[in-house]
């Protein structure tokens, strides 16, 4: 069954899939502009095509947005809200594809004459992310620009069986906390051949704990420019449950921020908590890292006790940078068998540092083919 949707009405959006579905699925395609979109959900079987020069806008007032908390998320509210453009919660089969636009006028949820620092001061009012998918099978994402989400652009939670491909995000790089990418306790995900552009991290691996064991593995990412003011690269938070079977490879990090950030920091712990991360097999290969703070960071602090972080294998990476790369472990967690293999680091410009790597409390870190081209120190 295949719908056209041809009006600028977010309504006639949503009966069209629930139609599809209701039919056996299909595809609903989107060929006009809609503007003022409240919450629509995605259901099975549906293929929501978004046609070349049309775009799906949501509403800059935040009431318009459903609070999006099933309770297979036990109330994890990251940002303090979960209000989302698009959205699903166990459904099967489900598709957003097309060269068109889904978009959220973000910088209308800031004050645009505050700042903080780089960055629009943290609003008190629910900010919104565009997609948000719960414990979803089969999904499939391609060649769609998201634009302007004024919290995390995509956040994938608990979901089995993703294939993202060439889909563009290009977030404003004033507002803080618009993650690109969040693939959050999924298995068997691939991605490949995205541009991503934001403030906050452009890609992301998370087990966030529920309820019950949650486990991301299995990811496969490849082939991406990245652009963000934070991260381009993050790994897991300290709360954590389990990350692991992961690789990165072939991508270009462009990012005034670190390149790739794996820190489990003191204040990141969720209250009561003093560690659970368990980090392991994880690759990172073939990347060429231009970053304006650490290239790359794998820390725990003080005060932080994890479950493991192990078998870390960076290969094959040029990195640009005037702040060193920095391992280091905590008195309670200290990461073993990391191993950097045929790395090369440039330093841009001369600093004050004692050294160009940094390798405190670690167990079993091996250099192979580790090339320095330092800046002139005098």
């Amino acid at each position: 069954m295949e719908k056209h949707v041809s009006c600028d009405c977010w309504q006639t959006l949503q009966q069209s899939i629930d139609a599809v579905s209701a039919a056996g699925g299909g595809k609903v395609v989107v060929e006009c502009n809609i503007n003022n979109a409240h919450t629509i959900y995605l259901k099975s079987n549906v293929e929501l095509h978004i046609a070349h020069n049309c775009t799906i806008t949501g509403s800059a007032d935040h009431h318009d947005y459903d609070d999006f908390n099933p309770p297979e998320l036990c109330n994890i509210k990251p940002e303090k809200y979960n209000h989302t453009l698009i959205a699903a919660v166990n459904e099967n089969n489900i598709a957003i594809t097309g060269s068109g636009t889904l978009a959220i006028p973000g910088v209308k949820f800031y004050d645009e004459s505050t700042f903080k620092g780089r960055f629009f001061a943290k609003p008190a009012t629910p900010r919104p992310r565009i997609l948000h998918l719960v414990d979803c099978n089969d999904v499939f994402l391609s060649d769609t620009l998201y634009k302007d989400a004024p919290c995390w652009t995509i956040w994938l939670s608990g979901c089995n069986r993703v294939a993202i491909k060439a889909i563009r995000i290009e977030g404003d790089q004033r507002m803080i906390n618009n993650d690109g990418i969040d693939i959050d306790g999924c298995r068997d995900v691939t991605l490949s051949d995205c541009r991503i552009k934001t403030c906050d991290d452009c890609l992301v691996l998370r087990a966030m704990p529920r309820d019950k064991e949650v486990v991301c593995e299995n990811v496969v990412l490849s082939n991406c420019v990245l652009s963000s003011a934070c991260q381009g690269i993050r790994i897991g938070c300290p709360s954590d449950d389990i990350i692991r079977n992961c690789r990165f490879s072939n991508m270009v990090l462009n990012c005034p921020g670190n390149g790739i950030n794996i820190d489990n920091p003191v204040r990141y712990l969720k209250e009561g908590c003093t560690g659970k991360l368990d980090l392991s097999n994880i690759t990172i290969a073939h990347m060429t890292i231009n970053s304006g703070w650490l290239p790359v960071r794998l820390g725990v602090d003080e005060g932080v006790k994890l479950r493991s972080i192990r078998n870390i294998i960076f290969d094959d990476i040029v990195m640009q940078s005037s702040y060193p790369c920095d391992f280091h472990g905590s008195s309670e967690t200290v990461p073993e068998n990391i191993v950097l293999r045929n790395i090369k680091y440039i330093q841009t410009a001369p600093n004050d540092r004692e050294s160009n790597i940094i390798v405190k409390k670690c167990r079993r870190f091996r250099l192979e083919n580790f090339e320095m081209d330092c800046a002139d120190m005098a």
